[in-house]
């Protein structure tokens, strides 16, 4: 073999071999390299999960079409959605003859976050309404959507539907400036394995894959700055006035319809503006666009005797959280937007409020509740660690849930699911402790007087099993599971598995 004729070629390896060595050490001295987050790349998608990256850095998530789960658990899962990727029934492009479209966007309230059966959803309930006028609801809602990003599946997907009227369901929630990714999704592109390898281990290529963005690593790396950065310091303002720019160019009909927050004692509508405080803060960016608005929160203050046998708003018309509806709630709602709206589609009973041009005031007062409401991982890490307890890794379980814990003290499903852990584990004193807390937090929310009671069962304190599953039957009636576990602890015995 000629030796010398691969002489050169070899040191020229060689020479590039340590630079690049050389190269690495230096990165990794100086810290230049971003660190790697605890985030899923390549295959870390939870196949269970209903939802997936996108590449449009408004949306950042979207639903997966075609999606199918028999075990929803209907906050990270839903049994199906269709194969447009709406949680819906099936659709065709194509409007039958004589048949007209309503479109209602919105985030988890119109998706139907935490409502097993579609048809309890308000698009079902309002299609049903208007079953003999052959109106169509599309649901077209996702869950953590502020208002710029649910114009912007509007204007990426709906168009195509053909809407003759889009209802804008706005939450308090619109406010913020970015959609939360409550879950750890896959990656946006697809890559070499080697690739995910190099960016995991070495510093040196990481720093070059974040400059350079290769692969889409650098927005996978920080997805919440990456859809921030998209959707910039005001949606609300951006979303109304791009939702009214889209409605004359394709010639269909607004509605802004304001979903009011449910308290224990009190239906109230968000965020009043401060120099007019009978009007809110979205009324005066609608008008100045010149888009229909109506609050919701009327119907439901009218169903007082609703109200009074359930013990409060909050109880009569959500699912104990205050803001998404139980299927109560939903057909409310439903009916309220049909009397509104009306069978033509003109809009009646709405009435129109006076134009402001620019709205400066309430414009600045939107910047200032988008920057209050900034994006962290918590939700991010509880779901993870959802998903780590399904799979029955209960110490990295835990973990997460401590996360979630340290950034927000109050948070109830992380208190209360270490308590499940502690319990599982047979530390008993620590599971009642955060048993607890989780009801402190979250005095309207069942779990945790579930659990603390199931816990007093298995110890045969039957008085104390029996006052906490009442409490928690009174906060979810008609619980088959609850009313055993209550009637258990009346006749002062260990119940049968629920």
């Amino acid at each position: 073999m000629n030796w010398q004729r691969w002489r050169r070629p070899g040191l020229a390896l060689l020479a590039t071999i340590v630079g690049l060595g050389l190269a690495e050490i230096g990165v990794r001295i100086i810290g230049a390299a971003p660190a790697v987050k605890d985030i899923h790349l390549g295959d870390g998608e939870d196949p269970d999960l209903a939802y997936q990256r996108s590449a449009n850095p408004i949306l950042g998530f979207e639903l997966k079409p075609g999606y199918r789960n028999e075990d929803a658990d209907l906050l990270r899962s839903y049994p199906a959605i269709n194969k447009h990727g709406q949680r819906d029934v099936e659709r065709t492009f194509t409007k039958a003859t004589g048949t007209r479209r309503v479109l209602l966007v919105g985030d988890s309230v119109v998706e139907g976050g935490g409502i097993a059966d579609l048809e309890h959803t308000i698009s079902r309930r309002l299609e049903k309404i208007w079953a003999n006028a052959a109106i169509e609801v599309l649901n077209f809602g996702v869950s953590g959507y502020c208002t710029l990003a649910e114009v912007e599946l509007l204007e990426k997907k709906g168009l195509r539907f053909g809407p003759d009227l889009v209802i804008l369901l706005f939450t308090e929630n619109d406010f913020h400036n970015f959609n939360q990714q409550a879950f750890a999704l896959g990656a946006i592109h697809d890559r070499p394995r080697v690739v995910e390898t190099l960016f995991n281990n070495s510093h040196l290529f990481r720093l070059g894959a974040w400059r350079g963005n290769l692969w889409g690593l650098r927005d996978e790396l920080d997805p919440m700055a990456w859809n921030q950065t998209a959707i910039g310091g005001n949606n609300v303002v951006q979303g109304l006035r791009r939702l009214a720019t889209l409605s004359r160019r394709h010639r269909f009909g607004v509605l802004v319809a304001v979903w009011p927050r449910f308290g224990g004692d009190a239906v109230e509508d968000p965020f009043p503006s401060p120099d007019d405080p009978k009007r809110l803060i979205v009324e005066q960016i609608a008008a100045a666009n010149e888009l229909p608005i109506v609050r919701l929160s009327p119907w439901f203050r009218r169903q007082k005797e609703a109200i009074e046998k359930a013990g409060g708003p909050l109880r009569a018309f959500t699912n104990g959280d205050g803001l998404h509806p139980s299927p109560a709630g939903t057909a409310i709602a439903a009916d309220a937007l049909a009397e509104v709206v009306g069978a033509d589609l003109k809009m009646a009973a709405v009435q129109p409020l006076p134009t402001q041009e620019g709205s400066p005031k309430a414009a600045l007062v939107a910047r200032k509740l988008g920057q209050e409401k900034l994006a962290d991982d918590a939700i991010v890490l509880f779901n993870q660690g959802v998903t780590l307890m399904k799979a029955g890794q209960s110490d990295a379980a835990l973990a997460k849930f401590q996360q979630v814990i340290a950034k927000r003290p109050t948070h109830a499903g992380a208190l209360n699911n270490v308590g499940i852990l502690h319990a599982r584990a047979g530390r008993i004193p620590q599971a009642g402790t955060h048993f607890d807390l989780a009801i402190a937090a979250a005095p309207e929310h069942p779990d945790g007087y579930v659990n603390l009671g199931m816990l007093a069962l298995q110890h045969r304190q039957f008085s104390e099993a029996e006052r906490l599953l009442t409490k928690a039957v009174e906060l979810r009636p008609g619980d088959a599971m609850l009313v055993k576990l209550l009637d258990a602890a009346k006749a002062r015995r260990m119940p049968d598995s629920p």
